[in-house]
């Protein structure tokens, strides 16, 4: 009975236990929240400054949930040579690490001995803080997948906590020492000074065939040190085939110094069987500086008959003692109530610091606001409240209309804006006071000229037009090196060029513009040369005029128009003969205008013409389809008709088909092979026929006698 007892106690025991968590998600991704808001101990007040995670990946420092493992903390930091992602079970090593050799873990490698000096995934991690006691400490775990197999050999993975500062002369840069040190099995709470690595905290056997001397050089009392480690080869929970019991790192401080500590750790030979450190949450421990939150030579008002302060005294190391003096009288209070003015000075001391803040006190003087009764506004501007007297804390505000615009000293006022505005100031002492300013902005300055100008006459007259501005306004045109007062300005054919016009105004708002005038200069008369007046087109055509324009001032303009409806402005204009009705004549005119605005216009008559391909002809000699005519049109040339039979063989070619009707003899063909006298057997024969934009059509034609 008391045996299934048993088992089922160890049943439940087992199920109770789950696999340790981690995260890099936001906010777990930055170094800094994972030191001050993770790892430090807030609720004493330990405050942490220039957090850098000086070398490693993202991936390998992040925050971990281990409250339902063995791991022996619930929850903090870890910082992991493979990838954080490896504390959990299963967790695959990500081997890309930064393989920095830092000098303290080379220093750290060769006390202990190790036979490679060479580091792999390198991270490190360190921040400032201020000692606010005489100690700093904190809680840890390391682990490393070289458990069990590595012990005692000259291969193990380095880490180290180097805290440097004053007080402390140690062997590590800035005369650091390493305090992740073995804890005395036989004191508790006592330090040895042998430094925590796989080779002094272990199961107390040498592993994977290695010597005891691998452990004896280091410490002859490293077997001892077996009552803090935790084998771990079923990784049911955390990762790592092994790892320490829950340590302590800690060292003596000057309080109110400030030190630094780097925490890094690194694989050691090559990358693979990786480490970690895991950091508990809220375990680093350094206390907090006294401070006082009054500053010195502040003032304080008597609002009524009196006034009360009451120092905000926060940290401190051990007992703390507070007090104020007036005018060589000692106060034994933290609130004091005062009623006489003067200066009045506060001391707080703990075992490391005192602290001196000297206060002004002083009778209550109305506010007196300084605010002009008119502003100007000549642009953008910020007017700030000013005003003495009073008492602090102060509400300030500007408003207009009896609505709030802007909160604080500073008004904002936009040029073009204007009105009534009023500064109101509350004062500590709950009095209420107010000033108004009117505001009022000059209108704005307007000014328009002639843009680019091609002057095609004898002279042009450049005009400019101002409105608004404020006051006086001062104006000239400038025009090759001269100066003309007065809105116009001639400018003659003969002598063009590049006119400015300027102006101020009382507001300093100016203006200037500048007007480039050009002429053509001497030029031909604007002349058209075209080639066609009428044609006939087929639906299958694209007409393409072929312009020639000569003459003409500066760059001409091109209208076209179709039935008297203007359909493009472009110089290599294209008509399809689709757009034509059959049977009926269009207008397609072109009118070309130069820079001076001379024109000249052509209209083209275009008649649209059905074109149909006829596929059977009898050449009997009776007259009538004689020969294969088609209707073309008479805007193509060169167009090639080629006739097969339908072995391939050419019966017929002419390169000139578009000329059939008025030379049927030598450009159509009338059932003989070449035009021979040789006449082609009916039947069925096949053409091609080309044209010189390329345009190619096919058919057959049935010949029958």
């Amino acid at each position: 009975m008391k045996r299934f007892l048993f088992m089922g106690f160890v049943f439940v025991s087992i199920g109770l236990l789950a696999q340790i968590s981690v995260s890099n998600s936001n906010p777990y991704n930055s170094p800094g929240y994972l030191v001050s808001d993770v790892l430090l101990n807030t609720d004493v007040g330990t405050i942490a400054s220039n957090v850098v995670l000086t070398n490693g990946l993202p991936h390998q420092i992040g925050y971990f949930y281990g409250g339902n493992s063995n791991i022996g903390m619930e929850e903090g930091v870890v910082l992991s040579t493979g990838g954080i992602q490896l504390a959990s079970p299963g967790g695959d090593p990500i081997q890309n690490g930064i393989s920095l050799q830092d000098p303290d873990l080379v220093t750290a490698m060769s006390e202990i001995g190790m036979g490679s000096l060479d580091l792999n995934n390198t991270i490190i991690l360190e921040f400032d803080f201020v000692a606010g006691n005489d100690y700093v400490m904190f809680e840890y775990v390391f682990a490393s997948k070289e458990y069990p197999a590595y012990t005692c050999s000259e291969f193990n993975d380095i880490f180290g906590f180097f805290l440097s500062g004053p007080g402390i002369n140690g062997p590590f840069s800035n005369n650091g020492i390493n305090i992740a040190l073995v804890p005395d099995p036989n004191t508790p709470g006592e330090f040895t000074a042998t430094p925590v690595t796989i080779n002094t905290i272990n199961s107390g056997f040498a592993t994977g065939g290695y010597d005891e001397e691998g452990c004896g050089n280091i410490d002859p009392d490293w077997e001892s040190y077996s009552v803090f480690f935790v084998p771990n080869q079923m990784e049911m929970t955390v990762g790592f085939p092994g790892f320490t019991k829950v340590l302590k790192a800690q060292a003596d401080l000057i309080c109110s110094e400030t030190y630094h500590i780097k925490l890094a750790i690194a694989d050691v030979s090559d990358g693979v069987l990786n480490s970690a450190v895991f950091l508990k949450k809220g375990s680093f421990i350094a206390g907090a500086p006294l401070e006082v939150a009054l500053e010195d030579n502040q003032v304080f008002v008597i609002c009524v008959d009196s006034v009360s302060i009451i120092p905000d005294v926060t940290g401190g190391f051990g007992p703390i003692n507070h007090y104020w003096m007036h005018n060589g009288e000692l106060i034994q209070e933290l609130e004091i109530t005062i009623a006489e003015p003067g200066i009045y000075t506060f001391y707080a001391s703990d075992e490391c610091s005192t602290i001196i803040r000297s206060v002004e006190v002083v009778d209550y003087t109305p506010v007196e606001i300084e605010l002009p009764s008119y502003i100007l506004l000549c642009r953008d501007s910020v007017l700030l409240g000013d005003f003495t007297g009073g008492s602090p804390e102060y509400i300030t505000f500007w408003s207009l209309n009896g609505n709030i615009v802007s909160e604080g000293l500073a008004l904002h006022v936009d040029f073009g804006e204007s009105g009534m505005y009023t500064f109101h100031v509350t004062d500590g002492c709950d009095q209420v006071y107010s000033a108004t300013v009117e505001i009022e902005s000059a209108d704005l300055l307007i000014v328009e000229i002639p843009n680019y100008t091609y002057l095609c006459e004898e002279f042009i007259v450049l005009e400019a037009q101002i409105s608004g501005g404020y006051g006086a306004l001062t104006y000239y045109w400038e025009f090759q090196g001269e100066q003309f007062e007065g809105l116009n300005l001639t400018i003659y054919y003969e002598n063009p060029g590049m006119a400015t016009f300027y102006v101020v105004d009382e507001c300093n708002q100016t203006f200037s513009g500048s007007v480039n005038v050009e002429t053509p200069g001497e030029y031909e008369d604007l002349e058209l040369l075209f080639e066609h007046d009428y044609l006939e087109l087929c639906a299958t055509d694209v007409f393409y005029p072929d312009l020639q324009v000569s003459g003409g001032a500066g760059y001409k303009t091109y209208y076209w128009y179709f039935d008297g409806i203007m359909v493009s402005n472009a110089l290599n204009f294209s008509f399809p003969g689709k757009n034509l009705d059959i049977g009926r004549t269009h207008s397609l005119a072109i009118q070309i205008v130069d820079r001076c605005g001379n024109e000249v216009w052509h209209d083209y008559r275009l008649k649209g013409v059905d074109c149909f391909l006829p596929n059977t002809f009898s050449p009997n000699g009776d007259g009538l389809n004689d020969v294969f005519e088609l209707n073309l049109g008479n805007y193509n040339i060169g167009v090639q008709m080629d006739i097969f039979n339908r072995w391939g063989q050419y019966v017929f070619r002419s390169k000139e088909y578009e000329r059939c009707s008025e030379d049927p003899e030598r450009n159509c063909w009338n059932g003989e092979n070449m035009n021979t006298g040789r006449l082609c057997i009916p039947g069925i024969y096949f053409y091609e026929l080309q044209f010189l934009d390329g345009r190619k059509f096919t058919g057959t034609i049935n010949l029958f006698r």
